[in-house]
């Protein structure tokens, strides 16, 4: 069977070519958003959408983190009632990864105070400033947006566990990043899909990587032309052939 045959449809082709489109600098905007409102790296779906309104242009990052503020999450996470103080504690643990010393309290809530920038803006302006901070502040915070775009992007998953947890390891040394990435590789795993001898449909379901294993070759080869293997627009789908006499194809993850 040749690979270009084997029809594969994964997670949101229109998201997944929006993330593929837009500037690094975009990715990192976005994730930066998800980190400094919820210290969460951003799921794939919710990830592609807002790049795509980046990159086109449909709103700028302060409208973005504005519909961030009135988002259920961002409503829950943040309530009316939250004082100034409140608002830039939590968002000042969120980005820099502890409580404000008294001087950057004051800075920031005065912001607030004095109505120069609005809440939603606020976030967008420590988010500008942990991306231009060469201390730890500030090396903590890109190391929490590298993974965030490496499990909106590489393991590509909605699930809200490995979002929710991903930066648990992450730290201002650069090394945590790629402690951070294999936690996440190795909780974003899926089902396994085992093709048979006859021209088979899969039809995978959930946000997890998940893997489609068969023979290339032999009399019991059972990855064969016609098979598809149907992704339900959420799902991204990691394709292994293994085969006989050692022989082995890469894997697709597209």
């Amino acid at each position: 069977m040749r690979l270009g045959a084997l029809m594969v449809f994964i997670f949101d082709q229109e998201n997944n070519m929006a993330v593929n489109s837009v500037t690094p600098a975009q990715q990192d905007a976005i994730a930066g958003l998800y980190a400094a409102f919820w210290n969460r790296a951003p799921d794939t779906t919710g990830f592609g959408f807002w790049v795509n309104k980046l990159a086109t242009g449909a709103a700028t990052l302060d409208e973005i983190a504005t519909e961030f503020r009135n988002a259920p999450e961002g409503v829950a996470e943040y309530p009316t009632w939250s004082t100034n103080v409140e608002l830039v504690t939590e968002v000042y643990a969120n980005v820099f990864g502890r409580a404000p010393d008294a001087e950057g309290l004051a800075f920031w809530t005065a912001k607030l105070t004095t109505g120069q920038a609005t809440f939603p803006e606020l976030v967008v302006d420590m988010v500008e400033a942990a991306e231009t901070n060469g201390s730890n502040d500030g090396l903590l915070f890109t190391n929490k947006v590298i993974v965030g775009v490496y499990v909106a992007t590489v393991a590509q998953t909605d699930n809200g566990y490995v979002c929710d947890n991903a930066f648990n390891l992450v730290t201002s040394d650069t090394a945590s990043v790629a402690t951070a990435e294999a936690w996440v590789d190795a909780n974003n795993t899926g089902a396994t899909y085992t093709l048979t001898t006859n021209i088979d449909t899969i039809n995978v379901t959930g946000q997890k990587v998940d893997t489609v294993v068969g023979l290339t070759q032999g009399t019991n080869q059972t990855y064969n032309t016609g098979d598809t293997v149907n992704g339900n627009n959420k799902t991204n789908v990691s394709l292994v052939a293994n085969g006989n006499a050692g022989t082995d194809l890469s894997p697709i993850v597209d």
